[in-house]
């Protein structure tokens, strides 16, 4: 307990004194009462006087009756050199876990002794005046940002911080909140719907930029949200009393919800009912099934938080809201805390059956590439390790087509997992006896689903590289004995370049011949012409002196010719080169 007590007298100008008193009563410094706070009590006083003009003189009096109490007092462990335990802890003979604990004693700040103070103060004030009053100088508003080019994503950023506020909320009330995902074509639609909605009842029309709207239909709330992959409506009315059934809906209600269409597919529904009542175990034991029900107390203040996160017959999720004592903001605040935990807790579980439908894809594809990798030490002919290169290229393309079609799912149910984990953090406040808190139920539940997914992911990661890994050894090998067939047919064709040349050889010989036979036979004719013309020529003497120099001279000419061919087809190369 903490009281003060003043008491003023004096008037505004003269004499004047003041008595004041703080009382802090006695409390437990530890959970188990171990070490419990002194009783303080100090009085404090004031006698001055206070002048016409402004001044005045005012002497203090701290701890008027010399109180030996305490002003803080701390219960915990430490280590100092003058305990006993300090050169066991120094001579490690005492265990680590005494030692960190330390000496379990008072830390306290006493008050001090009794203190005199004096304190003069006066007002000053100029008596001419060169500059005019503050209130007749024009006010300036400061530059105008018109002038200014502005980033395309200001408003957006700037807009951020508020979106989606809480709602001020007074208990009893109900909750009815429905989740559809909705993407791309589907989220459009279901904005004009929405937009349609609102027209055809005389309601506001959210702008086309806006991510979430809240209208007053009647006695009923409606706040509409979109998300990345999902859109939210939720349904909040007042009601007095709790003689109804848990989360009864009046027919009112359920035909407004019933004339908005929705586009997307329903994923999460849930109805709330916020109770104003300090019976929180007798009513969630009531409502509940025992063997699931989770509770725990609210940090922000009187309140508790209960659920069995089972689905009714009408298949919604029912959670209970105890109010004790709540104001309007921070119950408004609670509840949608409450409403983003189980949203995003039904969202972040819809990466556990992607990767229960994507283990045994994986699993297969791990076992084949260890198989593949074991032909691959066998096998040496070309054909067998294209087929096994192939056959990699598959499994590696199978593979990169679950994780693409995976990587959103995993990481949108990881930030999911961690939004909740951070939402828990803010609204659980401590156990109550007998029951789990909503953090160690959903832990059991969603933690196992989490690691199922991270495992997962990690698992195609890892094989992606194993595989690329294989295809670039058996690539290596193919491109080897590609190289090994080019070069023997490379050594076959200049094998056979050889024969070519010696077969074009002979063939030149040959041809020499024949062509000094056939110029030796014209030779010979010119003879005979000769010697029948008159004269003296001896046609067969000369024919023979004729043959050397017509072989000689054919072998010249061709001999020539190649050398020329052989010239013209070396630049060729060169330049080509």
């Amino acid at each position: 307990m903490v009281a003060s007590v003043g008491l003023t007298l004096g008037e505004k100008t003269g004499w004047f004194g003041a008595l004041r008193w703080r009382y802090l009563a006695s409390s437990p410094l530890t959970e188990d009462n171990a070490f419990r706070s002194s009783t303080t009590s100090i009085f404090n006083g004031r006698l001055g006087y206070r002048a016409s003009n402004g001044w005045r003189i005012q002497p203090d009096v701290l701890n008027l009756f010399d109180a030996g109490a305490n002003q803080i007092t701390y219960a915990y462990g430490s280590l100092l050199k003058i305990d006993a335990l300090y050169n066991l802890c120094t001579s490690a003979a005492a265990p680590t876990a005494v030692c960190q604990n330390g000496v379990e004693d008072y830390v306290l700040y006493p008050v001090e002794p009794p203190t005199f103070r004096v304190i003069v103060a006066g007002t000053f004030k100029e008596r001419y005046v060169m500059q005019p009053e503050i209130e007749d100088l024009p006010m300036n508003p400061g530059p105008d940002l018109a002038g200014f080019r502005l980033h395309p994503q200001r408003g957006a950023v700037l807009s951020e911080v508020h979106a989606r506020p809480f709602t001020r909320l007074t208990a009893p009330l109900s909750v009815v909140r429905f989740a559809f995902l909705s993407q791309g074509d589907a989220a459009a639609a279901d904005r004009q719907s929405f937009a349609a909605f609102c027209a055809a009842h005389g309601l506001s029309v959210p702008e086309a930029s806006a991510k979430h709207h809240q209208v007053t239909i009647g006695a009923t709330m409606l706040r509409w949200e979109q998300h990345s992959e999902f859109t939210t409506f939720t349904w909040i009315s007042s009601h007095e009393g709790s003689s109804g059934s848990f989360g009864a809906m009046d027919e009112e209600l359920a035909a407004l919800i019933g004339t908005l269409p929705q586009v997307g597919q329903l994923l999460v529904a849930l109805k709330l009912e916020v109770e104003q009542t300090s019976a929180a175990v007798e009513r969630a034991e009531q409502l509940f099934e025992k063997g699931s029900l989770a509770m725990a107390t609210v940090r922000s203040g009187p309140a508790v938080v209960a659920s069995d996160f089972r689905v009714d017959e009408q298949g919604f999720v029912r959670l209970l809201v105890c109010n004790d004592g709540l104001s309007p903001g921070r119950l408004g605040a609670l509840v949608q805390r409450v409403l983003e935990i189980e949203t995003y807790r039904t969202l972040a579980l819809l990466g556990l059956p992607a990767a229960l439908e994507l283990g045994p894809s994986v699993d297969r594809i791990g076992h084949r590439l260890v198989e593949v990798l074991e032909e691959m030490q066998g096998a040496a002919d070309l054909t067998l390790n294209n087929h096994l290169l192939t056959e990699l290229t598959a499994l590696a393309a199978s593979l990169e087509r679950g994780a693409a079609g995976s990587l959103f799912r995993f990481g949108a149910s990881r930030a999911y997992y961690d939004i909740v984990q951070a939402r828990l953090a803010v609204i659980e406040g401590g156990e109550i006896a007998g029951y789990p808190t909503w953090s160690s139920f959903l832990a059991r539940r969603m933690a196992p689903a989490m690691r199922t997914c991270a495992a997962l992911a990690d698992r195609q990661a890892n094989l992606s590289i194993k595989l690329a890994r294989a295809a670039d050894l058996l690539r290596t090998r193919v491109d080897v004995e590609l190289e090994e067939q080019n070069r023997d047919l490379l050594r076959s064709m200049n094998e056979r370049t050889k024969l070519q040349l010696r077969l074009q050889s002979t063939v030149e010989g040959l041809s020499v011949a024949a062509i000094g036979y056939y110029v030796v036979s014209l030779f010979g004719y010119l003879a005979k012409g000769a010697h029948d013309g008159g004269l003296h020529v001896e046609p067969s003497l000369a024919t023979a002196l004729f043959v050397p120099v017509a072989i000689g001279v054919t072998w010249i000419v061709t001999h020539r010719i190649r050398q020329r061919h052989l010239k013209h087809d070396g630049g060729t190369s060169a330049a080509h080169d």
